[in-house]
C-alpha cells in the first residue's frame, strides 16, 4: 500500500507535537530535518524557553544548517503576509491553536536575536565541553583547558608511546619489558599503533576494565573467559600433556603394532607416535608439535580417517585409542592457543595502561583535553564525581527539551550522557511541574560509524529504554516511522528495496529487528528516474613479455582501475553536454557526486581523467595533509633552507611548479657533481634561465630566513611572490585548500611555541594533521568526490558509485564479545579455537552488515540518476561485494531491467548494462559524444552505447513518425547531426582552440566516417563558427542538441514522440529552431525526413513554450545559409 503525503503530513506532525516525546525512525531522504526544525518551532510558538531547547546532532555543520533553517524560518514570519502566515501555522500543527500563536510567531525573531534566548545546537562533543567548562571543579579540570583537534591528540599520543617504550627499555628488566618483548613477536610498530589507537579510542570501556588491575588479575579473568580454570603457563600445560599418567600409553603402543599392518600413511602414523612415546620427558616437550601431526592438520582440524578401512576391520580397538588420543590432543592444543591469546592480551592491555597514564600526563601538563576526553569527563561528572547530584540539579534546571538528531550515530558512552540529563523527565513530576520531552531521529539502515563507536544495537535499546521510561509514568510518547522519500526518483527506489528487501537473503539485515521490514515509497513517482548498474572492468589478458621486451608501455594507463576512471570520466562529460538533465537540460557539474569507499588511486586516476576533460572537480573531500605534493614541496624547501647540503630536498624543489626544472636540467647539475647540488647550483651556467632563476629564488630564500618566521616565510612565498598560483596552475584547485591549512598550521604553531622553523617543519610532519573540506565550502561549481561516510546527509542528481567490487581490509584481530569483558588480542588466525571462532564470525557477521548498511546510505544519496559501476584487479569477482549483491538482485527482482552488451566487444562477453528507468532511452536523433581519441580504444563500446531494448517502468505507446521512404536521405541528415554535434562541442572555445578540438572530434568519429565526409564535417562546422551572420545562433540564450519529448497530434491521433533539437534560440516572444543539413538550396529541395523533423519539433515547442510563437529553419551546412520553412509546410506534414 503506498504511503500518500496525507498520511506522512499527518506522522511528521505527530511527531513535531511538543506535548509528547517520540522516537522517530526516518528513511533516507524522508525529511527528518523538517521534522526537528517543526518541532522546535511548535515548542517555541506553544511557549518553551529556547535557551531550555537543547538540539544534539553529529556534526558541526549539521548544527549550522538546523540552526539557519530555524532563523530563516523566523525571519520569514516577520514579513510574511497574514493569510500566508496563518497557512504556514496551519499545516505546521494542522490547526492554528489561538491568535496568541499568530501574533507569537510574528515576534518570535526578535526573541531568538539575544544569544541567551536561542535555541541551543550543538554537537555531542561540544554540548560535554560546555558541561566541563560550567562545572570544572566538579569534573576535576582547569577551567581554561584547550581541546585538542584530531591531528594533535594524535601526535600526542605517539609521543607518549615513544616515552614509555624507550623508558623501558633503557630501565632494568620488568613485567613491562616482557611485555614489550611479547608483543614484539607478533606484530610490528605501525602494527602496534594500530593496536594502540583502537585501544585508546575505546578507553572509557576499558578503563573502567583495567583502571584497578594487575596483570595478574587481568590475566585471572581472562582465563575465566576462556574457560580456563586458573592460570597456568604454556611450559605446564605441555609438561602435564607429555607426562605418562596423562596419555594411555598401553593402548597406544598396541595401536602402533596394528597400523604397521596397514597402508603407507598407517606406517607414517606409526612411527610419528612411537617416537614421541619413546623419548623422554623433556624431548616429548619438544616434539609434541610433531606428534600432533599424528592426530590433527596443520590448521589444527582433527584428521577424519585415523586409520584405514583395512587395519580397521582386522583391528576394531585400534581407532576407539586413536581417537581418544586425537581429542586429547585437541584439548591440549585449545589449552595452548588460550594461554598464547592471554599472554599476548595481557602484555597489550599492561602496555596500553602505561602509555594511557603517560598520554593523561602529558595532557594534563599541557592542560588539554581530547574529543574523547570530553565525553570521558562529561559522563565522570554526571555520574561518578561527588558533586554529581548538585550537577544533575543545575543541568536539570536548564534544560526541558532534548532533540538527539542522527540517533543511530551515537555511541553508548553519548547516550549514556543523554540519559542523564534526561533522567528527571520521566520520574513524575519532577524538581519541576512541567511538559518535558524527549525526541530522537535516526535511522538503522544508516549506522556506519562502528569506528567511532556507534552502536546500531544500542539505537534500538534506547528506542526502548525511553519508551518505558514515559510509559512508566503515562507520559505521552510516539513511535513514528516515515517511509516516504521526497529525495529520490522512483528507480532508484525500486533498486534500493531490491537490493535491501530480499527476505531469502542476508541483505535484510541492514533493517532493525525491532521493526517489520519496510518499503521506500515514493514522492516524486513521476519524476525521471534512472539506475545503471555497469559491468565490471576487469583486466585484460597480458601478453606474454620476453626478457628482451622493452618496458615502453605504462602499464598503469591499462589497468582496469584506470579504465572504470575513464568511463566515468566520459560518462559526465556526456551528462554536462547531452541534455539529460532535468527539464531536457543539461546537468550542472555540481549536480554530481561520486562515492567511494576509501580515498586511494582510483580518485587519483579519476581526478587525472576529469581534470584532463576540463571538468571541473573540487578533489577529495579529506585528505592527509602532508600526503598533499604541493604541502611535501614546501617541507621540502623548508629541508633545504635548514641545510643546503639536503641533495633530496632541493632536487625536489627544483622539479617542484616553484622553479619548473626538467628532467634534463635536473641531470645537468647533478650528474658528475663535485660537491652537493646546491653548490652544483649556484656554479651552473648562469645564461640558462631556470638556473638563474632558481638560483635567486633560493638565495633569497635564505637571507629571509634569518629575519622571518615560518608563517612570515611562507606567506610571503605563496602570496607576495605568487606561489600559490604555481601550485594551482600544475596541480589544480584542490591544492588551495591544503595550502591554505599549511598557513594556518603555521599560525596555530607561533601561537604555541616558539617562532622556529625546524620545530614548525617536525611538528607538522609529526602530526598528522588532515584537512576536511565540508559539503557547504565546495566549490559550488565542480563535480565532488566524497567518501560515503563523508556524504552523510548529502544528495545530488547524479551519484556514481565506482568502489563497489573491493571488500574491506581485515579488521583488527582483536576480540570484544561485550562490554563488560575483556578485550582478546588474537594475533593470528591459526590461535582461534572453537569459542574464539565463534566470537570471530559474530564480529564478521557485524561488518559485513555495516557494509551493506553503507551500500545503503550511497545508493539512497541519489536523486535522479544512480551509476553502480567498479573494477576488478582479478578476472574473478567475489561473490559477498556490493556490485555482485546489486547484480543479483537488481536482475532477479526487477522485472523492468535490461542487459543489453553489443557484440563483439571482447571485454566482457557474458556482461551487460542492468538499466532501471521510468523515461525511455532511445537512439534515435541521438549522437554519440566525442571522446579523445588517446582514450577511445581503452573505453568498452558499451561506454556510450545506448540499449537497444531499454524496457522502462512506465512504458508508453510510441509511434514510429519516420517513413521508410525518406531514408535515402539519412547520409544527409546524419551528417548535419554530426555538425550540429561538433559545432555544440566547440560552441565556447576561444577561436585558436576550435580547429584542434574538431580534430579529436571527428578523431573519435567511427571508423565508417570516411575521411572526405570528416573533413567536410570539420570545415563546415568551422566556417559556421566563423559566420557574422550566423553568429546570434550562439548567443548565451541558445542551446545546441536538446532532447525534446511530449504529446502532439499526427493524423489526427495523439503520440508521445522523443525528438532532438539541432539547435534552439530564446528570444522574448518567440522561439527559432534550427536543423543542420549538408547539401546546397539551391540545387535541391529538403529531405522530407528534415521537415517531418522540423514539424515534429515545432509542434511539440509549442506544448513546452506556451504563448510563444515558433519559426523553423534549415541551416545549410555548406554555404553557411539559413533558410526559413514556412509554417503551412510544417503543418502539412503533422496532418
Amino acid at each position: 500500500m503506498k504511503i500518500g503525503i496525507r498520511k506522512t503530513k499527518s506522522l511528521q506532525q505527530e511527531a513535531s507535537n511538543p506535548a509528547s516525546s517520540a522516537w522517530v525512525e526516518a528513511s533516507a531522504g524522508t525529511g527528518k530535518t523538517k521534522v526537528l526544525t517543526d518541532r522546535i518551532l511548535r515548542l517555541l510558538l506553544d511557549g518553551a524557553p529556547a535557551a531550555n531547547i537543547l538540539c544534539l546532532t553529529f556534526t558541526k555543520s549539521a548544527a549550522a544548517e538546523m540552526e539557519e533553517r530555524l532563523r530563516s524560518r523566523l525571519l520569514s514570519w516577520t514579513t510574511m503576509p497574514d493569510a500566508s502566515l496563518r497557512k504556514d501555522l496551519k499545516n505546521l500543527a494542522n490547526k492554528l491553536k489561538t491568535p496568541d500563536h499568530f501574533v507569537k510567531a510574528r515576534q518570535l525573531y526578535d526573541q531568538t536575536l539575544q544569544i541567551e534566548e536561542r535555541p541551543r545546537f550543538h554537537t555531542i562533543h561540544s554540548f560535554c565541553e560546555s558541561l566541563i567548562r560550567r562545572f570544572p571543579e566538579e569534573a576535576g579540570v582547569d577551567a581554561y583547558f584547550t581541546v585538542l583537534d584530531e591531528g594533535s591528540s594524535t601526535a600526542l599520543l605517539n609521543s607518549a608511546r615513544d616515552s614509555v617504550l624507550h623508558r623501558v627499555q633503557q630501565g632494568p628488566q620488568s613485567k613491562l619489558k616482557e611485555a614489550i618483548n611479547c608483543v614484539s613477536k607478533y606484530t610490528d610498530s605501525e602494527g602496534f599503533s594500530t593496536l594502540l589507537a583502537f585501544l585508546i579510542s575505546h578507553r572509557s570501556r576499558l578503563t573502567r576494565l583495567i583502571a584497578d588491575n594487575n596483570s595478574r588479575e587481568i590475566s585471572r579473568k581472562l582465563c575465566k573467559k576462556l574457560n580456563l580454570q586458573d592460570r597456568v603457563s604454556r611450559v605446564t600445560i605441555l609438561n602435564m600433556a607429555c607426562k605418562n599418567s596423562s596419555i594411555d600409553a598401553k593402548g597406544l603402543h598396541r595401536s602402533i603394532n596394528s597400523l604397521r599392518n596397514g597402508t603407507k600413511t598407517d606406517k607414517k602414523r606409526a612411527k610419528t607416535i612411537l617416537e614421541w612415546l619413546t623419548a623422554p620427558q623433556n624431548k616429548r616437550v619438544d616434539g609434541f608439535e610433531k606428534y600432533c601431526t599424528a592426530f590433527i592438520t596443520l590448521s589444527h582440524q582433527p584428521i577424519k580417517r585415523l586409520v584405514s578401512n583395512v587395519v580397521d576391520s582386522n583391528f576394531p580397538t585400534v581407532r576407539p585409542v586413536l581417537e581418544t588420543e586425537q581429542n586429547r590432543v585437541l584439548e591440549v592444543t585449545t589449552m595452548l592457543k588460550r594461554t598464547t591469546i592471554i599472554d599476548c592480551t595481557t602484555a597489550l592491555l599492561e602496555l596500553t595502561k602505561e602509555i594511557l597514564a603517560q598520554f593523561g600526563h602529558d595532557k594534563a601538563s599541557l592542560n588539554c583535553l581530547d574529543y574523547d576526553d570530553l565525553i570521558v569527563k562529561a559522563r565522570e561528572t554526571l555520574y561518578a564525581s561527588k558533586a554529581s547530584s548538585w550537577v544533575l540539579y543545575r543541568v536539570d534546571n536548564s534544560i526541558d527539551h532534548v532533540l538527539v538528531d542522527e540517533a543511530q550515530d551515537t555511541s553508548p558512552e553519548q547516550w549514556e550522557v543523554i540519559k542523564a540529563i534526561v533522567a528527571e523527565f520521566f520520574v513524575g513530576v519532577g524538581s519541576r511541574s512541567l511538559s518535558r520531552t524527549v525526541f530522537a531521529v535516526g535511522d538503522y539502515k544508516q549506522s556506519i560509524y562502528s569506528f567511532q563507536r556507534a552502536d546500531p544495537d544500542a539505537f534500538r535499546e534506547m528506542r526502548q529504554h525511553f519508551s518505558s521510561q514515559a510509559m512508566s509514568v503515562s507520559a505521552p510518547w510516539s513511535d513514528i516511522n516515515l517511509q516516504l522519500s521526497f529525495r529520490s526518483a522512483a528507480p532508484i527506489l525500486q533498486a534500493v528495496d531490491s537490493v535491501f528487501q530480499n527476505k531469502s537473503t542476508k541483505s535484510n539485515r541492514i533493517e532493525d529487528k525491532g521493526r517489520p521490514d519496510t518499503k521506500h515509497h515514493c514522492w516524486r513517482s513521476q519524476a525521471p528516474g534512472l539506475v545503471e548498474l555497469w559491468p565490471v572492468i576487469k583486466p585484460e589478458k597480458q601478453r606474454h613479455r620476453s626478457k628482451w621486451d622493452l618496458p615502453i608501455r605504462l602499464s598503469g594507463q591499462r589497468s582496469s582501475r584506470r579504465q572504470l576512471a575513464r568511463l566515468v570520466a566520459e560518462k559526465i562529460r556526456t551528462l554536462l553536454s547531452d541534455g539529460s538533465g532535468p527539464h531536457l537540460g543539461c546537468f550542472q557539474p555540481n549536480e554530481i557526486m561520486i562515492l567511494v569507499r576509501r580515498r586511494g588511486p582510483f580518485v587519483t586516476d579519476l581526478l587525472s581523467e576529469l581534470q584532463e576533460r576540463k571538468i571541473p572537480v573540487a578533489g577529495i573531500d579529506r585528505i592527509i595533509l602532508t600526503d598533499n605534493l604541493a604541502v611535501m614541496d614546501l617541507l621540502s624547501l623548508g629541508h633545504f633552507i635548514l641545510n643546503t647540503n639536503d641533495d633530496l630536498s632541493l632536487a625536489e624543489i627544483l622539479k617542484s611548479p616553484l622553479c619548473n626544472f626538467d628532467d634534463n636540467d635536473l641531470f645537468d647539475i647533478a650528474y658528475k657533481r663535485d660537491g652537493s647540488l646546491w653548490s652544483s647550483l649556484c656554479q651552473s651556467d648562469s645564461t640558462k634561465a631556470p638556473f638563474k632563476q632558481a638560483k635567486l629564488f633560493l638565495q633569497t630564500l635564505l637571507k629571509k630566513i634569518t629575519v622571518l618566521t615560518p608563517y612570515e616565510l611562507f606567506a610571503d612565498l605563496l602570496i607576495a611572490e605568487g606561489g600559490r598560483q604555481l601550485f594551482v596552475s600544475r596541480m589544480g584547485r584542490e591544492s588551495i585548500d591544503p595550502l591554505d591549512e599549511f598557513l594556518n598550521k603555521a599560525i596555530e604553531y607561533e601561537s604555541k611555541h616558539t617562532a622556529s622553523l625546524e620545530g614548525f617543519i617536525h611538528w607538522v610532519e609529526n602530526s598528522h594533521s588532515t584537512v576536511r573540506r565540508e559539503a557547504a565550502q565546495a566549490d559550488d561549481e565542480s563535480v565532488r568526490i566524497l567518501t560515503i561516510h563523508g556524504a552523510k546527509g548529502l544528495e545530488a542528481p547524479v551519484v556514481f558509485l565506482p568502489d563497489t567490487v573491493q571488500k574491506p581490509h581485515q579488521t583488527l584481530p582483536i576480540l570484544w564479545p561485550n562490554s563488560e569483558v575483556y578485550p582478546l588480542w588474537v594475533p593470528t588466525v591459526d590461535l582461534l579455537d572453537p569459542l574464539t571462532q565463534n566470537w570471530n564470525a559474530l564480529k564478521k557477521k557485524k561488518n559485513q552488515e555495516e557494509y551493506e548498511r553503507l551500500l545503503y546510505v550511497a545508493m539512497t544519496r541519489a536523486k535522479d540518476q544512480l551509476y553502480i559501476c567498479g573494477w576488478s584487479e582479478t578476472p574473478n569477482v567475489r561473490d559477498d561485494c556490493w556490485h555482485t549483491m546489486v547484480s543479483l538482485h537488481l536482475r532477479k527482482n526487477c522485472e523492468n531491467a535490461c542487459q543489453t552488451f553489443p557484440d563483439g566487444d571482447q571485454q566482457a562477453e557474458t556482461a551487460g548494462i542492468t538499466r532501471i528507468a521510468n523515461f525511455p532511452l532511445t537512439s534515435a536523433n541521438q549522437t554519440s559524444q566525442p571522446h579523445s581519441p588517446s582514450n577511445s580504444t581503452l573505453l568498452p563500446s558499451w561506454a556510450s552505447a545506448i540499449s537497444k531494448n531499454s524496457h522502462t517502468i512506465s512504458d508508453p505507446n510510441v509511434r514510429s513518425t519516420i517513413n521508410p521512404a525518406s531514408l535515402s536521405h539519412i547520409t544527409e541528415t546524419r551528417t548535419g547531426k554530426l555538425i550540429a554535434h561538433l559545432v555544440d562541442f566547440m560552441g565556447d572555445a576561444a577561436a585558436v582552440d576550435r580547429e584542434p578540438s574538431a580534430e579529436r572530434f571527428i578523431a573519435s568519429l567511427s571508423q565508417e566516417v570516411s575521411f572526405d565526409l570528416r573533413q567536410i564535417i570539420k570545415d563546415s562546422s568551422l566556417k559556421i563558427l566563423a559566420s557574422p551572420s550566423l553568429a546570434f545562433l550562439f548567443e548565451d540564450k541558445s542551446r545546441g542538441c536538446l532532447p525534446i519529448s511530449g504529446n502532439i497530434k499526427i493524423g489526427g491521433q495523439s503520440s508521445l514522440i522523443y525528438s532532438s533539437i539541432d539547435r534552439l534560440i530564446f528570444r522574448d516572444s518567440f522561439i527559432i529552431l534550427v536543423t543542420f543539413l549538408t547539401g546546397h538550396p539551391s540545387s535541391s529541395d529538403p529531405p522530407k525526413i528534415s521537415i517531418q523533423e522540423l514539424a515534429i519539433n515545432t509542434a511539440l515547442a509549442k506544448t513546452i513554450f506556451p504563448g510563444k510563437h515558433v519559426a523553423a529553419s534549415i541551416l545549410w551546412t555548406d554555404e553557411q545559409r539559413l533558410e526559413p520553412v514556412s509554417h503551412d509546410m510544417l503543418e502539412k506534414w503533422l496532418s
